[in-house]
């Protein structure tokens, strides 16, 4: 009588292929794990780098055309306030009535904005543009072609015209601010002049998250976000320091030191 022969796999063998595909399983999701890790930090960095950008850009360019002396820091350099430059001329004359400017410039764009402000060159930095009697309402803004000059009718409120040097005169829009609140940075668009800094800000807009308010206490204590330089030196100039810092979700701090200067000629 023969005897049948079975094949199959013992005990031991099957617990050490066990182990074998656990080992391989193991390392086959750690490997895959460590390069999602490295993808999601390299995502969160280029994120954060790039809205960080995107904020200094939109600062930079937006100081970098203000009216002369209108820069001015609250709140410990927290906040930054200035008024945006639409056009610069000299005007003829005196300003107690609607009066003629000229310039070489071109008015064109100018008389298309509808809520143009006008004042003369502030000469007490930080103040002489905040105050409201100095900053006229313009009414009507007519170009004539030949000679090429912009006249225009204004209303200074309680009719007290200020003077300038050099019968120097701008026209902006209502004055612009930048405030960190939190770990956010946020910008505010006036709809008119504020004599109190800080005071009435409207609703602000998200610029940017992510501030690392570790970095203005440890190792920085006392350092300001924004701070403003306007010496006996820089009399025709003026200097405005930006130091933002960010922070991602892996704890890397991403800071920007920014100089901007500003031109304060009359």
């Amino acid at each position: 009588m023969s005897k049948s022969r079975t094949s199959g796999f013992t005990l031991v063998e099957l617990i050490l292929v066990i182990v074998v595909l656990g080992i391989v399983g193991i390392a086959t999701t750690s490997y895959l794990g460590l390069g999602a890790q490295m993808y999601a930090d390299a995502a969160g960095r280029d994120q954060l780098l790039s809205q960080s950008r995107f904020a200094i850009e939109r600062l930079t360019r937006e100081l970098r055309n203000v009216v002369p002396n209108s820069v001015r820091t609250w709140n410990n350099g927290q906040c930054i306030e200035f008024a945006p430059l639409l056009q610069a001329g000299r005007y003829e004359g005196s300003l107690v009535s609607p009066t003629t400017l000229f310039s070489t410039a071109s008015w064109d764009a100018l008389v298309a904005n509808t809520s143009a402000l006008m004042t003369v060159y502030p000469v007490n930095a930080g103040t002489d543009v905040y105050q409201q009697q100095r900053v006229a309402n313009t009414l009507s803004l007519v170009v004539n072609t030949n000679p090429r000059l912009l006249n225009v009718t204004f209303t200074f409120p309680g009719n007290v015209v200020p003077n300038s040097p050099s019968q120097r005169m701008y026209f902006m829009t209502p004055p612009v601010a930048y405030c960190v609140v939190g770990t956010t940075l946020l910008r505010y668009q006036r709809a008119s002049i504020e004599s109190v800094a800080g005071a009435n800000l409207p609703t602000g807009v998200l610029m940017a998250e992510n501030i690392d308010l570790n970095f203005y206490t440890d190792p920085n204590p006392d350092i300001p976000v924004f701070s403003f330089e306007n010496s006996v030196v820089l009399t025709r100039n003026a200097v405005v320091h930006i130091r933002l810092a960010f922070r991602s979700n892996f704890n890397d701090t991403l800071v920007f030191n920014q100089e901007i200067h500003i031109p304060n000629v009359p």
